[in-house]
């Protein structure tokens, strides 16, 4: 035998011999990942009915509760990564305003966001039908299946598992765990729709009507008793084509805080608005316009040029109208109710509404005779009480944010109002605009931003 031959011969064999044991070594690999991978116990989305599973053993990292996302979605992710670099990545989204289309029609949107070589669409029956397949991108070797499904209208719940392993081991992974997926609509849901109508049909004109006479002021208090600041609500001429409009201010003695200043146009149905916020601190205003149209979209725009549009159940309730609902669940028969509340930025998030009794309450103030919790799900130490008299007239509110003090709204007449204004002795830092002056100028008329350039 020639040298040249048995070299070349001998160079082969060792690359079949290596090309083995890195298949063997891979083949080890996953029959390890495999048999470490165990199931959590279900974690469920509170107000949504939803429970679902993670991966979890040697090697994971899971997340065990759900977060709340700026996209308007929950979501809960657990993470394969047994030494440095992760190997694989599991993620659980729930979208709350999710165009209403099919999971199929979701999936082909999904998956439009990655780069890479799409397989056929499969179907996998559960308690949820779920719609996946399998992307490949063409920088690497990650592989990654995303899934959708539907649990009801408006909702979404998505699934992507993305990972360097064999693609069968990924479609097991993905079974074992859409098989394990609950969804029992919450029936605190079925409230909702009574409680919008309530506000739309009686409780809304009935607030329009009073403010005609006079605008509802509350001022705002550290729970210690130190005067913050104020809230000022009034009704307005619309400048569309919508029925009704509103303005609110919120000021702050302190002016490191914010000034808010709202206007609120809508059809008598509340079926479509138009929302502008001004939001400013000492000099730096920002904007944002939410606009709901007929087909029941909610466009987001605002001063940092961003454009979005989200599709929120048609019975979510603007954050500028919360006391009506608080109001209305007076006269609800269930105790409890969850319900949407859009917020000023455009944010859907669903909240728990509860009655309470006077002795329940974190701060009950004077001739509170009933209560109204407001728990914000999006954030456990998120929520606000509603307090009413013998009447059912709201005579303050209890507000919580997580990170700060709580503040309590008292109601207040315009000679408290000019009171606080006008305090003796007042400090520079102290002082606060009258209410005089109007929250939004006349039509072509420049604000104060405007003019400064």
């Amino acid at each position: 035998m020639k040298p040249k031959t048995f070299e070349r011969t001998s160079l082969a064999a060792a690359f079949l011999l290596l090309l083995f044991a890195c298949g063997l070594g891979l083949a080890m690999l996953l029959v390890k990942v495999r048999s470490a991978v165990h199931l959590s116990a279900p974690i469920p989305l509170a107000g949504e009915g939803l429970s679902v599973v993670l991966p979890f053993g040697p090697g994971w990292k899971t997340l065990t509760e759900w977060t709340y996302e700026q996209d308007n979605s929950f979501a809960l992710i657990a993470i394969f990564s047994p030494e440095r670099a992760p190997l694989a990545e599991v993620r659980w989204q729930y979208r709350l305003a999710e165009k209403p289309l099919s999971a199929e029609e979701l999936l082909k949107q999904y998956a439009v966001r990655f780069s890479g070589t799409v397989s056929s669409i499969e179907k996998f029956e559960g308690q949820l039908s779920f719609y996946w397949l399998f992307l490949f991108p063409h920088a690497d070797e990650e592989q990654m299946l995303l899934a959708a499904a539907v649990p009801r209208q408006g909702r979404a719940l998505l699934f992507q598992i993305k990972g360097y392993s064999d693609p069968l081991y990924l479609s097991e992974l993905f079974e074992r765990l859409a098989a394990r997926v609950e969804f029992h609509p919450d029936p605190r849901r079925e409230v909702s729709d009574r409680l919008f109508g309530d506000i739309s049909e009686r409780l809304y004109p009935q607030w329009l009507q009073k403010l005609q006479g006079q605008p509802d002021i509350f001022l705002l208090h550290s729970t210690a008793g130190t005067p913050l600041g104020y809230s000022r609500t009034a009704i307005s001429n619309s400048a569309g084509t919508l029925d009704t409009a509103i303005e609110q201010e919120q000021i702050y003695r302190q002016i490191e805080l914010p000034r808010i200043k709202s206007r609120f146009e809508a059809s008598a149905a509340l079926t479509e608005f138009v929302w502008t916020t001004i939001r400013q601190v000492r000099r730096r205003p920002t904007q944002t316009l939410l606009k709901r149209l007929p087909d029941g979209s909610v466009q987001v725009e605002d001063s940092y040029q961003r454009r979005d549009i989200c599709w929120p159940l048609k019975e979510t309730v603007p954050e500028i109208l919360m006391p009506l609902l608080a109001r209305a669940m007076l006269d609800c028969p269930q105790s409890e109710a969850v319900i949407d509340i859009i917020a000023p930025a455009g944010q859907v998030v669903p909240t728990l509404i509860s009655k309470k009794t006077a002795e329940q309450a974190a701060e009950p103030i004077d001739q509170t005779q009933y209560v109204v919790k407001v728990d914000f799900l999006h954030h456990p130490d998120n929520y606000e009480e509603y307090y009413f008299d013998a009447r059912q007239v709201l005579v303050g509110r209890l507000e919580m944010l997580p990170g700060q003090s709580r503040r309590l709204w008292k109601t207040a007449d315009k000679v408290d109002l000019n009171r606080f204004l006008n305090p003796p002795f007042s400090k520079p830092d102290q002082i606060v605009q009258s209410p005089a002056t109007p929250m939004f100028p006349a039509a072509g008329q420049k604000t104060e931003s405007d003019s400064k350039g």
